[in-house]
């Protein structure tokens, strides 16, 4: 199976606090743009290992090329959410960038 084939694409989006109508805080999510990427279940090395950081993963998308996302974004694919707990760049060359998510049904 070719790489084209194992890419899907995300939509990211970036939470965007301010006031609502009524003087309270609220918090909306922006559309920034999209990524491409190949979706994986975290190994349960990689699960504990982030649990003990405080950041639960349950995925992992691995992307081609310089991150396109920071920690706090939330991904969208076919209706489902991930929100990014970390990022990896192996060697810092920006070859490939490893997202680490927690995909969530509650927000």
């Amino acid at each position: 199976m070719s790489l084209p084939k194992l890419l899907k694409t995300f939509q990211v989006e970036r939470k965007k606090t301010g006031l609502n109508g009524k003087g309270a805080r609220a918090a909306t999510w922006m559309a920034v743009g999209t990524l491409r990427g190949v979706l994986a279940d975290a190994s349960p090395h990689d699960r504990l290992q982030w649990k003990q950081m405080q950041h639960p993963v349950t995925h992992q998308i691995v992307q081609p090329g310089a991150p396109q996302t920071k920690q706090g974004d939330r991904l969208l694919y076919n209706g489902r959410k991930f929100y990014v707990q970390g990022m990896e760049n192996p060697g810092e060359l920006n070859a490939w960038t490893i997202i680490m998510c927690e995909e969530r049904e509650d927000a």
